[in-house]
């Protein structure tokens, strides 16, 4: 990146790198489904153990 400068660790060198893409058509915001958001990485398409256990009536305590 321009302007930026180049950065060492672990015996490497570094430099910062921009890739101007489009967004995924389908990508997650903050205005998606709470349960959707917390899914493991790359299975946001798949409902997690959470989404099958808030579908389940509430107990009385």
């Amino acid at each position: 990146m321009t302007g930026r400068p180049h950065f060492a660790f672990s015996d490497f060198d570094y430099c910062e790198m921009e890739i101007p893409i489009a967004p995924h058509p389908q990508a997650l915001t903050i205005r998606a489904d709470p349960l959707q958001i917390i899914r493991p990485e790359g299975d946001w398409d798949q409902p997690g153990v959470l989404d099958r256990s808030a579908s389940r009536p509430a107990e009385a305590a």
